[in-house]
């Protein structure tokens, strides 16, 4: 992190934007490559890569010149995600996959909804700050599906042998 912060102060007094953007995909690819000579996956070191540029003074113009490349990162990083998902893994486990989708659902909506309701912010009444228990449970629902940074986590704990590969499938699907 310090070493990042040193680099990306030589980087701004360029007062170049092609460098802070050269610069931001080095370090995210350099941290993949490493992360891959370190036995994890590359879209690890990528996520490393995104948390420690996030911490650095310069994120905000970090963020401003790497958004013309965000559509084609984030297509490629689902290509990947894509790539892996198994068709014939997803018919042969559908039941699986299917109670674990609805799992999922019930559980992430009920949390939501519960701790909604707990910070006061579902109520009866539609005064200010609150939502009606119809309003909560839209929200929740809303809120329940997976993200993307569940292919992250899920790759990660694969790598540590915390997760079977076969399992990993499963829970992409």
């Amino acid at each position: 992190s310090f070493v990042l912060r040193r680099i990306f102060q030589v980087v701004a007094g360029t007062k170049s934007t092609n460098t802070f953007v050269a610069a931001t995909l080095l370090v995210a690819v350099g941290m993949g490559i490493t992360a891959e000579q370190l036995g994890l996956s590359s879209s690890t070191g990528a996520f490393a890569a995104g948390v420690l540029l996030a911490g650095t003074n310069y994120r905000a113009q970090i963020q401003a010149d790497i958004v013309p490349f965000e559509g084609i990162l984030l297509g490629i990083f689902f290509m990947t995600a894509g790539a892996s998902l198994d068709p014939y893994l997803v018919i042969n486990e559908w039941p699986t996959v299917l109670s674990g989708v609805i799992g999922l659902l019930l559980v992430k909506s009920a949390a939501i909804f519960t701790a909604g309701g707990l910070l006061g912010r579902v109520g009866p009444s539609q005064g200010p700050g609150t939502l009606t228990m119809a309003d909560g449970a839209r929200v929740a629902l809303v809120l329940a599906g997976g993200g993307e940074f569940a292919f992250v986590v899920f790759e990660f704990a694969k790598d540590l042998g915390v997760l079977q590969p076969d399992v990993g499938k499963v829970l992409t699907a």
